[in-house]
């Protein structure tokens, strides 16, 4: 962090974000006289101040450093701060929950790694590297996607949380408890994002989630810092560290915009946009978080450069989406809108994640990426619509999480649910009612028989159906019974292999993935149907 503009209350406000029981209570700075007066109640140890100094000399401060003690009650103003997002340190929050200390810890223990694009986000805590994740932004609280519908199709669901006022409106919508949404956390399949102050939240339901499951909730520096990983990581690999590509930038751009319209400057600010952000996005996320995240330059950009095309202002919209985006692109997940969110709105946010996926793109490790079958991993983020299709039994959370266990059956879900957001409404209203009446048909007997491990008798083998393709010690597999193979299945190797495997045995059997997946989930949800 050094080099870094701060004012005396910064750097009060970092040192004892760092520092939060070293016993100071206040500072003052002395440009005249170049000098810093720390102040405490107390004397302060001579390790402590040996550590107080090292930290102030590592934002390149190095005048001398006094120690005066002051009394007890005498604090400092905090209202020289007037930014509601501005991050206070924890030593100056009383109702501050537990997770702030650690979330304070990791910033500093990590962010040299981070801004030299050393800490890779499956670095993070909790992170599983090969997770299926979705973002959800749910801090207006209602009108929100369905969480058991993303929960049926994500390995994980990332969010944030609503506002203290709006979270019993919210999990009215849902039919949730707050009970239920920590089962679900403990599973593992929730985890949350920090983008407002804690304060704004429901403080005891935060102590409950860290409580139930250590890493299931990032604090806000660790937000922050993950939204900086992404950038470093992005620019450490950027083609755009070619000399030679920098030397022929401007006539590039400036043949460009000449071809599509807009503003060269606009479209150079795009192009830099990771190098640009890597550099200045240490000082935004160090006051603001994810509220200052990287991504708003790139916001300003491309509102830029619709503006010089002909088109309307948009910037606002722009940077109010960048920090949604910009996290779901970070965690590698889909990001849902709200339900009631114009299309416009949807359209503005895809055009903020191409940009971030082509910067990803834009590396020399592509093609190696790509010949690893890592595809998915540079493509980035997606921006999904938030089709309501489903309707859920009110059973139990923990009975709904063992019905949709299985990778293979999230997996069934995602390209089912993809392929629908791709029709027209009128024709994808017809796919789903012609879904129901195959399922109808295949519960009753009539259909093609479903086949799925989860579908056969015990004792039922598939010899019959691969012959003597199978590899000899695999062959036993075919003819164990349903139970044993259930639980094969809940080693997530095994249910890949399972389910790849009846795919690519499709053509014989006739295997409908869709209908899979829909049997397997219909004691807890079905599509939405049409009453009479």
């Amino acid at each position: 962090m050094a080099g870094l503009p701060l004012r005396t209350f910064d750097l009060l406000n970092l040192l004892l974000s760092r520092y939060p029981d070293c016993g100071v209570t206040d500072l003052d700075t002395d440009a005249r006289l170049r000098r810093v007066t720390l102040k405490a109640p107390s004397p302060i140890s001579d390790a402590v101040l040996r550590d107080l100094t090292t930290f102030i000399r590592g934002v390149d401060i190095d005048w001398p450093i006094d120690l005066e003690i002051v009394a007890a009650d005498i604090a400092p103003r905090l209202d020289v701060e007037t930014n509601p997002m501005f991050i206070l340190a924890s030593a100056f929050r009383k109702a501050a929950p537990r997770h702030v200390r650690e979330d304070e810890a990791f910033w500093f223990d990590n962010i040299e790694a981070v801004a030299r694009g050393g800490l890779t986000i499956d670095r993070f805590p909790g992170m599983k590297p090969e997770a299926f994740r979705c973002f959800l932004d749910l801090t207006r609280g209602s009108g929100q996607a369905n969480l058991r519908q993303m929960v049926m199709l994500y390995d994980e669901v990332w969010c944030s949380l609503p506002l203290l006022e709006d979270f019993d409106a919210f999990l009215a919508e849902q039919r949730l408890t707050r009970a239920e949404l920590l089962d679900l956390v403990g599973s593992g399949r929730l985890r949350i994002v920090s983008t407002q102050p804690e304060e704004r939240l429901d403080i005891p339901f935060l102590d409950a989630v860290t409580e139930r499951a250590p890493t299931a909730l990032f604090g806000r520096r660790t937000t922050a810092a993950l939204l900086m990983a992404d950038v470093a990581q992005t620019a450490e690999i950027s083609r755009l560290n070619d000399r030679r590509l920098r030397e022929i930038a401007g006539p590039l751009v400036k043949g460009v915009s000449e071809l599509i319209g807009g503003s060269p400057d606009a479209l150079m600010q795009a192009l830099f946009w990771p190098l640009q952000a890597r550099r200045g996005a240490l000082q935004s996320t160090l006051d603001l978080g994810s509220k200052a995240g990287p991504a708003l330059g790139l916001g300003r950009a491309l509102a830029e450069q619709i503006k010089a095309s002909g088109g309307v202002d948009v910037e606002l919209e722009l940077m109010l989406f960048s920090e949604t985006v910009h996290i779901g692109h970070a965690l590698n997940a889909t990001v849902y809108p709200g339900l009631d969110q114009p299309s416009g709105d949807v359209r503005l946010m895809s055009m903020i994640g191409q940009d971030l996926n082509f910067h990803r793109g834009f590396n020399r490790a592509i093609v190696a990426a790509w010949a690893s079958n890592e595809r998915r991993r540079a493509e980035g983020v997606t921006v999904m619509p938030p089709l309501p299709l489903f309707e859920f039994e009110h059973v139990p959370i923990e009975e709904f999480l063992e019905d949709t266990r299985l990778g293979s059956t999230r997996r069934s879900g995602r390209a089912l649910m993809a392929r629908l957001a791709d029709l027209p409404d009128g024709a994808r209203a017809d796919e789903v009612q012609k879904l129901v009446a195959d399922l109808r048909k295949l519960e009753r007997g009539e259909g093609t028989r479903l086949l799925s491990f989860e579908t056969l008798d015990t004792g039922l083998s598939l010899a019959g159906i691969i012959g003597g393709f199978v590899y000899p010690p695999l062959a036993g597999l075919l003819g164990i019974g349903k139970p044993a193979v259930e639980r094969l299945r809940n080693i997530p190797a095994v249910d890949r292999f399972v389910d790849e495997f009846l795919d690519d045995a499709a053509p014989m059997t006739r295997r409908n993935s869709d209908l899979d997946f829909l049997s397997r989930i219909k004691r807890v949800a079905q599509f939405k149907r049409s009453r009479i």
